[in-house]
C-alpha cells in the first residue's frame, strides 16, 4: 500500500483529505480530527502568534525572514518580530515575503543562511504546533501522510521538516501520556496504602473496644 499523500499552500481549498490536488488517500476515515482549512494551518503563512528565541511573531513567514535578516542587521530582522511593534510584524504572510529582501545578505551571510536555513524552519515550525493547541492538533491529525507543499504552477516539495515536527510532537504526547499513567498509578497506589492502614486503624480500635467489654463483663 502506497503512502497517504496530502497538499497544502496557504490559499488551498477547504475539501476533504484525498480531494485536494495530487493528493492520495487510501482510507479517509482516518483524518476525520481535520478541522476547517486545516491544509492553511499546515502553511508557514498561517496567522498563529508563537514564541521563537525569546521574541514573538505572528506567521512563521515572519519568523523566518527576521532570522535570515538577522544574520547581516539584527535591528532590521526586529521589525519582523510583534516586539517591535511596527506594521510589517501586524501584517500577514505576504507582507512578511515582501519585505524579505529589506536588506541584501553577502555571499559569505548567504552561505551561512543556506546552511541553517532548514534546522532552523524546524525549530520554528516546532515552537508554533507545541504552542498553538489548534495547530497542533490539526497536524498531528495528517497522521502518517506525507505532507507536500505547492500549487499550480510552483514546484512541488515534501515538507520534511513539518513531518518531523509532527514526530516530535506525537512521541511528546505518548510520553506526557505515560508519565500521566505512572502519576495516577502512584497516587492510587498511595491511595490504596492510606486506606490499608485506615482499615488496620479501624480493626485494631474494634479489637480494643470488644476487649474493654470483655473485661468489663468479668469484672
Amino acid at each position: 500500500m502506497t503512502s497517504d499523500i496530502l497538499f497544502f499552500y496557504s490559499k488551498s481549498a477547504d475539501k476533504p483529505p484525498g480531494r485536494g490536488v495530487n493528493e492520495k488517500v487510501n482510507d479517509s476515515s482516518i483524518y476525520t480530527n481535520l478541522t476547517k482549512n486545516w491544509r492553511r494551518t499546515l502553511s508557514n503563512f498561517h496567522t498563529s502568534s508563537f514564541e521563537y528565541e525569546g521574541k514573538k511573531y505572528r506567521t512563521i513567514e515572519h519568523c523566518f525572514h527576521a532570522k535570515k535578516i538577522a544574520i547581516a542587521s539584527a535591528e532590521r530582522a526586529l521589525e519582523f518580530s510583534l516586539d517591535s511593534r511596527s506594521k510589517l510584524s501586524r501584517g500577514d504572510g505576504d507582507e512578511a515575503r515582501k519585505n524579505r529582501k529589506m536588506i541584501t545578505l553577502s555571499k559569505t551571510d548567504l552561505a551561512k543562511w543556506n546552511f541553517i536555513k532548514s534546522d532552523a524552519l524546524e525549530k520554528m515550525q516546532f515552537c508554533k504546533f507545541s504552542q498553538v493547541a489548534d495547530a497542533r492538533q490539526v497536524l498531528l491529525a495528517t497522521c502518517d501522510a506525507e505532507l507536500w507543499h505547492g500549487t499550480r504552477g510552483t514546484p512541488k516539495i515534501r515538507q520534511f521538516t513539518l513531518e518531523n515536527v509532527r514526530r516530535k510532537l506525537r512521541d511528546q504526547s505518548m510520553i506526557s501520556q505515560k508519565t500521566r499513567k505512572r502519576k495516577l498509578e502512584v497516587i492510587q497506589g498511595e491511595d490504596e496504602k492510606k486506606m490499608k492502614r485506615k482499615r488496620t486503624c479501624l480493626a485494631a480500635g474494634s479489637l480494643v473496644q470488644t476487649l474493654e467489654m470483655s473485661n468489663n463483663i468479668y469484672k
